[in-house]
């Protein structure tokens, strides 16, 4: 399901995307919400949005903000329009300028669209009064035509004028639901199924996983330190076992680790030679030295790792 916002009225086309996703929210917990900027675009993470369902089974709510003006993202959704209209999914693009022939194109395969013109002159007016009637702010008529010659058309700029006589006269201002920036994922990324994924050596979901994580807000500083648990706890583990023949009981009982932690490590060992978790648990150790001395950033180094380990 495809929802289109647009126009050069962007405080209103973004107050109704919000609304929107807000109307979303309140039905309950049955949707995870992604927010997408025009930059962040992923092929693989989009391939994956649009094919599955949350790890829940909550449908996905994907907020594309500005996406059109990524030449490959733009490309990549004209091609697979057809896909995402037929997805139990649901799409919100937001964007200020759509050519003519984009929407064309799009127009058959999109559920709702609502373009935001820029107001005339006198349903700007209407827009004024309305917003200082919201927040019980009263001024008089030459201060409206004054701050409507100063802005015109431009929503933004008048509530950001009204805002500021309405703080000058100590009234509560409620924030503008355009002005609201969500916490799209409702629902947080487990961190250890990240863990999991690289355990099982299954990078594809490991690395779909963390774009998730991030895009819920998960710093991936906090994934880099479970990824260096994880993995010295599967040589820990591997080492005990193999090396020194302990059997699951001994390995817990000189460890100290969770039954549950153990017997996980005990299957993922399996997967990974002794040499390879060190040079891993080393590629880890450098990934850290470099992020904090700024030649890297965590998030950049951790999805290498995880595509290339």
């Amino acid at each position: 399901m495809i929802y289109l916002f647009h126009g050069k009225d962007t405080y209103r086309s973004k107050r109704k995307l919000n609304d929107v996703i807000a109307s979303f929210r309140n039905k309950g917990s049955n949707f995870a919400f992604f927010n997408i900027e025009e930059g962040g675009f992923s092929f693989l993470l989009m391939e994956e949005l649009l094919r599955s369902q949350s790890l829940f089974e909550k449908k996905n709510v994907v907020v594309f903000n500005r996406i059109f003006e990524d030449v490959l993202a733009r490309e990549f959704i004209l091609k697979k329009l057809k896909e995402i209209s037929e997805s139990p999914n649901i799409f919100l693009f937001w964007e200020e300028d759509v050519k003519k022939s984009y929407l064309d194109e799009i127009s058959e395969f999109i559920s709702k669209a609502q373009e935001f013109g820029l107001l005339e002159k006198n349903k700007v007016k209407d827009f004024l009064g309305e917003e200082l009637k919201n927040i019980g702010l009263k001024i008089d008529v030459l201060k409206e035509v004054e701050i409507i010659e100063k802005y015109g058309s431009d929503l933004w700029g008048i509530i950001s004028e009204i805002e500021k006589i309405a703080l000058m006269n100590d009234l509560k201002i409620k924030d503008s639901s355009a002005r609201k920036d969500y916490d799209y994922n409702l629902e947080k990324v487990n961190i250890f199924h990240i863990t999991d994924a690289f355990g099982r050596k299954d990078k594809k979901t490991a690395w779909v996983l963390y774009q998730k994580a991030l895009l819920s807000g998960l710093p991936a500083e906090e994934v880099f330190w479970k990824l260096s648990w994880q993995v010295k706890n599967i040589l820990l583990v591997k080492r005990m076992s193999e090396e020194l023949k302990k059997d699951k009981e001994e390995i817990i009982r000189e460890t100290g680790l969770n039954p549950f932690v153990v017997k996980n490590c005990l299957n993922f060992a399996k997967n990974f030679e002794a040499e390879k978790l060190s040079a891993l648990y080393l590629a880890l150790i450098d990934i850290y030295h470099k992020a904090r001395s700024g030649k890297s950033e965590f998030d950049s180094s951790i999805e290498k790792f995880l595509l290339s380990y």
